[in-house]
């Protein structure tokens, strides 16, 4: 009787760590983001408020996973920026949410003045 009650708990578990899996593999795909940014004027940029902008990603849900200062090569094609940024975020909601309270209001203000940028947005491929 106790090796039954022990097969069935096992069981039971793995079935609702399945379906757990599943659930959460059905979840929307994540969006990520490509900036290339030649800064012009690298202590004006760090000081026109782009720690709100950091700060808005990381509230949305995002994660800067590469980039930086001048940590970008030319593999094929014209030299990078001076700035590249790849960015995560749980969805594409997410990003817009950020774009629309923050990102976008602050990009107009150093557009021309610190910076020149390109940012390419893509949805990502959901997990199978």
């Amino acid at each position: 009787m106790k090796n039954i009650t022990i097969a069935t708990a096992i069981i039971g578990s793995f079935a609702l760590g399945v379906g757990t899996a599943s659930v959460l593999a059905q979840g929307t795909a994540p969006y990520y983001e490509v900036a290339e940014i030649n800064v012009k004027d690298q202590a004006g940029y760090e000081s026109s408020g782009v720690d709100k902008v950091r700060e808005a990603i990381k509230a949305n849900g995002g994660k800067v996973i590469a980039g930086g200062y001048n940590k970008a090569t030319s593999v094929e094609g014209s030299a990078p920026a001076n700035r590249v940024l790849i960015t995560v975020y749980p969805s594409k909601e997410a990003a817009d949410k950020a774009w629309s309270d923050t990102i976008r209001p602050w990009m107009k203000s150093v557009q021309g003045k610190f910076a020149e940028a390109r940012v390419i947005g893509v949805q990502g491929i959901e997990s199978k």
